[in-house]
């Protein structure tokens, strides 16, 4: 089974790249993973202009994220006939870091200024 991705492709257009040109890339990108159809555009940075696209979905089924990368730039260069600069991030969904925190009530007195026995009233009885 697949796993759950978000994909952020990058393609970096020639400067006299023309429509064809830019139309064949999108293409190419949505026709190899159509998880990105929707959310791709043309816009500038400080190197030129760029495809930027972006989407969520599974990879074909036991690809890794440099398979998916070689697929999508090798489509992307048999399309063109030529060199593109090529960048994918890809961020898997279901195993994103994260860190767990908790409140005791050693840090309730630290936090407050009161131990906790001091306004027993004050403190919600949860047992």
């Amino acid at each position: 089974m697949s796993r759950m991705y978000e994909m952020a492709i990058t393609v970096r257009l020639h400067p006299t790249d023309t429509k064809d040109e830019t139309g064949t890339i999108i293409e190419t990108v949505i026709g190899e993973w159509d998880g990105f159809r929707g959310d791709i555009e043309v816009s500038e940075d400080f190197e030129g202009k760029v495809i930027r696209g972006y989407g969520e979905g599974n990879r074909h089924g036991g690809e890794s994220e440099r398979e998916f990368t070689d697929r999508i730039s090798t489509a992307i260069w048999k399309a063109l006939g030529e060199y593109r600069y090529v960048e994918i991030r890809a961020t898997c969904l279901e195993d994103l870091p994260h860190e767990y925190h908790v409140c005791d009530e050693d840090d309730y007195e630290r936090l407050m200024g009161i131990k906790v026995g001091d306004h027993d009233e004050d403190v919600p009885d949860h047992a």
